[in-house]
């Protein structure tokens, strides 16, 4: 029941936000693919599906905030907390199907949209290989992950029925904007996303190993987050 309740809470704006990035950039990748081969070397090719990749990127952190905006809080700024406080469910549970069930919206509205991707790629014979397109989504869902933990916390912690979004993308802004300095790019969560220090912009491709540390710092903080969210529910009083 509470999967239920929280999949019919997040589907509109779910399916919304996967269909319009999955067409908008399908769509693209789909338009600069014709370029004739004659003109342009094959990393020519490549470049457009990272293109898509930072499109994706972008487009997901609003996706993200839309996903994210709900839960109890919301219920109460509403007047529709008590109902689902009388269920049997302890708020623990509560937000744990919540937590799941946005996890998923959030890491299919990365994937689905690349594999839409390089499916038109591969279709007009320009796509790279699998293995390159599993390294652009690696990076692409560790990075995502804090921001999907930072509107977590901001739809846990703060009341009313659009305040969440609004902290939660202010709070987007300031940490792409901090960590853009000199030696604090690779540890920026969207400049990851994008590719980092890995896309080689000669070849179009991702080259070298998985940024391990920052992707291990970012998981680490990311489950940081998702509890501090789960308790600050926990501590409320409704």
């Amino acid at each position: 029941m509470l999967w239920y309740k929280a999949w019919l809470e997040t589907k509109g704006r779910f399916l919304v936000c996967l269909i319009g990035i999955t067409a908008f950039c399908g769509y693209n990748v789909f338009r600069m693919s014709h370029e004739p081969a004659w003109q342009v070397n094959q990393a020519y090719y490549y470049s457009i599906l990272h293109t898509g990749n930072s499109q994706v990127a972008l487009m997901s952190l609003v996706a993200i905030n839309f996903i994210t905006f709900g839960g109890l809080l919301r219920e109460k700024a509403v007047g529709a907390a008590s109902l689902t406080l009388a269920l049997p469910f302890s708020r623990f549970h509560l937000m744990a199907v919540r937590i799941a069930v946005s996890l998923i919206e959030t890491l299919a509205v990365m994937i689905v949209p690349w594999t839409a991707m390089f499916l038109v790629s591969a279709a007009m014979g320009r796509t790279h290989s699998i293995s390159q397109a599993m390294f652009h989504l690696s990076l692409l869902a560790t990075g995502g992950l804090i921001y999907y933990s930072v509107a977590l916390l901001a739809s846990s912690i703060v009341e009313g029925e659009y305040v969440a979004p609004v902290v939660s993308f202010g709070a987007i802004f300031i940490i792409a904007s901090a960590l853009d300095g000199p030696g604090l790019r690779d540890f920026n969560p969207l400049y990851v996303m994008m590719g980092g220090t890995n896309y080689n912009t000669h070849t179009g491709l991702l080259e070298g190993a998985l940024p391990w540390p920052q992707m291990g710092a970012f998981a680490l903080l990311t489950a940081a987050v998702v509890v501090a969210s789960i308790r600050a529910v926990q501590a409320r009083e409704f």
